[in-house]
């Protein structure tokens, strides 16, 4: 199950076996939805693709799931920013208004 980078850093990280165990059996049921929505949640992004590597999810899966996730996040976020790019000065007036 586990590398030995893995095992060298269980117990600093206090990473439990019955967690890495739980870890496993929930990225072998949602890996690839994992690797894609990844992408938009804060600090995922970080650890999706190390976690994919330590639970030896296939390369070839990671990388198009990865690849797909990023290139529907920068489409969302470019997309969000165009349409919402010229209500910026509105946005910071309401947030101002509100503190």
């Amino acid at each position: 199950m586990d590398g030995p980078c893995l095992s060298r850093y269980q117990n600093l990280f206090r990473i439990h076996d019955n967690t890495l165990e739980r870890g496993e059996r929930l990225f072998a049921r949602y890996g690839s939805a994992t690797i894609f929505f990844a992408r938009f949640i804060f600090g995922m992004r970080v650890i999706a693709g190390p976690m994919a590597g330590v639970l030896r999810m296939p390369w070839r899966k990671f990388l198009l799931f990865n690849f797909l996730g990023a290139a529907v996040w920068v489409t969302v976020i470019s997309l969000v920013g165009y349409f919402f790019g010229s209500e910026w000065d509105r946005l910071l007036h309401y947030m101002n208004a509100s503190t």
